[in-house]
């Protein structure tokens, strides 16, 4: 057995691995499906961690008797099976697709064998660290440092090898690294062992690296379809954080978004740009002298009420109407994109057509969020251009649980308010049907111009539409009779309809595009009169306005819709209306159901020598609960201060961790007496009421702030929270030791069994209450583990 160094090591890297191995799979989840579902990777990381702590209150003795073999092989079997879960889930026998979830009835047990072949390594990691708690529970201070510790480090290993390499083979990377701590805890006076473990390593080392898995992504996925084009290629893959950016092409690719059907033009044959395998936009290409598709869509609606100068593109993608802007001659053009490989690709392909035009106009790329921009915005614009929401043929709902914050009505207010006198906003989506989107982007201007005193909005607001797209303009002062006749003009022109226009008469909306559903237009009228409340009760869909604290704008299911919805479209078609927060309901009774029948049945039939044991299942299940409620709502809220949910998820839980370490680490310190205890739970409980009433407001104000001072401000929030909260599971354990020593690993199995469940819920809660309930709900587990802290003792 290695020395006490070699055991910390040795903690501390498979501790990095696993959470290097998370974020990592949330990339991969990102690619292969439609969303990052951090919160199920997360619930499966701790479902192997309770279920490990189960194990060893069952098997105690015989692992513990003999850990100098036992640790070695978990390590290497931690690392093997990693690197198994990968190529098993992309078989043909595991692979699973969202699309076919409610339509194929052997997607379940898809979903749910591929959730347990990726509990499978996070299981023998655990099984590694709680054997290792269990057997030098005197060191558990020491122990739990290293482990946090090593595991904040883990955050920061992922984002170095996403930044470098395809996160498949980042994936291997973490694999062999798992082996590696095998070997820093090996005894290789054991030479049977050393060299199976030479073996090993060698043998995955070379399946890794000279047999890579071959990842897919869903085969409705825009990156799939494109490829199904004739003689479609990528010509082009880069690696980021963001993730990863392949560009295609295809002589069949042609791409004008919208276009009016007036067109008679050619439309250009396009290389189509996919992130994670979603479409990001088309390389901008503009031809002086020819006639460009996008002068016929609803989205030059802007540009024919005014004549912008200044105008502003948030999250620009790959610069296609950044472009659009400077050939409407727009002299001074400012793209936002995140991504700084989609950033490149603006700055590459529209420099020729700015050196092209006369006047020398100019193009700036800021490489931030739209929302980080407009907090902070160095001046105001004459047009501001949001993204299109949506997509054509619609989305089934899988961004339901996608953050937005540039659509919120905090987030509309703030593009509204950095308009020049006399500017405008456009908006534009495609039409979804049952028609949502639209009705949802208007109760947001709704509460945008309420919040601005606007009264008499039908003169502060156009809105036209095509065969399939709706574009809006909101206007900071009222429209000329001039502009509204430009709308008209430019509807005739184009074959477009109307919609919200000073003036309007009722047979205007539908004269080019007729629209099935008559109701839209008695709906949009209501919106526009301000008579939206009856609306928001009684229709089947969500429509309010999302906000900073609930910003899920494409959720849009409400439950007690779902008979009336199942009568209108029937039963197995209202899953594919809001997939998304389906799926969400459906992987938090997946891993409810595993945590209660890996961890919470078995540890409620052992039978547990001493008494309490009611006391200690609340202590350590409300610690579970609350730990990892704040954690994903640090992760939330901090998404909007850093501007991706990758950087957040990042910095959040590395943060979190390695100030957990510390503070276990001073919780050694202390005398274990029960007062200690109730100090510091208190502690706690003030934090997070500090937390529920003055983090909004102070990221708000310091979102302003250069990066580096927002990292200063978020670590030091994040550091003091989770100082205090990585105190009471040490010293729980370590008081619960000196009395009922035997219920040490069933404490940590409850303890995991709550964190499973936490993950998801907390997103349940976030997206049906808002943040403030979720924050609410850890201050009331902390609180009552605050209550029974003292039976405890």
């Amino acid at each position: 057995m290695a020395n006490n160094r070699q055991t910390f090591l040795a903690i501390g890297l498979l501790s990095a691995c696993v959470i290097a191995a998370q974020i990592v799979l949330m990339q991969l989840l990102s690619f292969v499906q439609w969303h990052h579902f951090a919160y199920l990777v997360i619930s499966i990381a701790m479902l192997g961690f309770g279920a490990a702590g189960t194990c060893i209150a069952f098997f105690r003795a015989r692992l513990t008797r003999n850990y100098k073999v036992v640790l070695p092989v978990l390590a290497f079997m931690a690392g093997v099976s990693l690197t198994m879960a990968l190529r098993l889930s992309q078989t043909q026998f595991l692979m699973f697709d969202l699309y076919h979830l409610f339509i194929d009835c052997l997607q379940y047990p898809r979903l749910l064998l591929t959730v347990l072949v990726f509990f499978v390594p996070f299981f023998f990691a655990a099984l590694f660290v709680g054997i290792l708690f269990t057997i030098k529970v005197a060191h558990i201070n020491l122990l739990y440092f290293s482990n946090l510790v090593g595991s904040g480090a883990g955050g920061l290993l992922a984002l170095l090898l996403l930044g470098l390499v395809y996160p498949w083979h980042a994936y291997s990377i973490i694999a062999v690294l798992m082996l590696l701590s095998g070997f820093l805890i090996i005894d290789f006076k054991q030479t049977a062992m050393a060299i199976a473990a030479v073996f090993i390593f060698i043998a995955v080392v070379t399946a890794e690296f000279v047999w890579p898995v071959q990842i897919k992504p869903s085969q409705y996925k825009g990156f799939s379809k494109m490829l199904n084009l004739p003689d479609a290629k990528i010509i082009d893959e880069k690696q980021g954080i963001f993730g990863l950016t392949q560009t295609v092409s295809s002589p069949m690719m042609r791409y004008a978004p919208g276009v009016s059907f007036n067109f008679q033009g050619e439309i250009p044959v396009s290389i189509a740009v996919f992130t994670n395998a979603d479409f990001s936009g088309v390389i901008p290409t503009f031809h002086l002298h020819a006639a460009h598709p996008l002068h016929f869509t609803t989205f030059s609606l802007p540009y024919a009420l005014a004549n912008p100068d200044t105008v502003l593109v948030l999250n620009a993608g790959t610069g296609y109407f950044a472009g659009h802007a400077i050939i409407e001659n727009a002299r001074y053009v400012v793209a936002t994109e995140p991504n700084h490989q989609l950033a490149d690709i603006i700055k590459k392909h529209l420099t020729p057509l700015l050196d092209s035009l006369p006047g020398n106009p100019v193009l700036e790329i800021k490489q931030t969020s739209a929302r980080s921009y407009i907090e902070k915005l160095p001046m105001r614009f004459n047009l501001i251009v949001l993204p299109v929401l949506d997509a054509f043929g619609g989305s089934s709902g899988l961004y339901a649980m996608q953050e937005n914050y540039l659509m919120t009505s905090e987030g509309f207010v703030k593009v509204f308010n950095a308009l020049k006198p006399g500017g405008l906003m456009a908006v534009s989506c495609w039409l979804d049907y049952p028609v949502r989107t639209p009705l949802k982007i208007l109760t947001t201007l709704m509460e945008m111009f309420n919040k601005a005193g606007i009264e008499n909005v039908k003169n502060h607001l156009v809105a036209i539409r095509s065969w399939g797209t709706i574009t809006f303009v909101a206007g900071n002062q009222p429209f000329a009779l001039e502009s509204t006749s430009a709308v008209r003009e430019f509807c005739d022109s184009l074959s477009f309809d109307p919609m919200i226009l000073p003036g309007l008469a009722g047979d205007e909306r539908d004269y080019y595009n007729a629209y099935g559903d008559k109701i839209f237009f008695e709906l949009v009228d209501a919106i526009i009169l301000g008579n939206a409340d009856d609306l928001f009760t009684h229709y089947p869909f969500y429509l309010r306005p999302s906000t900073d604290d609930k910003p899920y704008f494409s959720q849009f299911l409400r439950w007690k819709a779902i008979p009336e919805l199942a009568e209108i479209f029937g039963k197995q078609q209202v899953p594919l209306l809001e997939l998304g927060y389906v799926v969400l309901i459906v992987t938090l009774v997946i891993v409810t159901l595993l945590a209660v029948m890996l961890i919470l049945v078995p540890l409620l039939a052992l039978k547990i020598e001493g008494g309490k044991k009611i006391s200690a299942m609340l202590y350590f299940a409300a610690l579970g609960l609350g730990y990892m409620l704040v954690e994903i709502i640090l992760i939330q809220r901090f998404t909007l201060y850093f501007g991706h949910p990758v950087l957040s998820a990042t910095f959040v839980i590395s943060t979190m961790l390695v100030a957990s370490g510390i503070g276990s680490l001073v919780a050694g310190k202390l005398n274990l007496e029960t007062k200690h205890l109730t100090i510091i739970l208190a502690l706690v409980v003030l934090n997070g009421l500090l937390l529920l009433v003055f983090l909004g407001p102070m990221l708000q104000i310091t979102i302003v702030l250069p990066v580096y001072a927002r990292i200063s401000i978020g670590f030091i929030i994040i550091f003091i929270t989770s100082f205090f909260m990585g105190m009471p599971f040490p010293m729980g354990l370590r008081l619960l030791s000196l009395r009922q020593n035997s219920q040490v690993p069933w404490a940590w199995g409850i303890n995991g069994c709550l964190s499973v469940i936490a993950a998801p819920l907390a997103m349940l809660i976030a997206i049906e209450s808002g943040y403030g309930v979720v924050m609410t709900t850890a201050i009331t587990s902390y609180a009552v583990a605050f209550i029974v802290n003292r039976r405890i003792a």
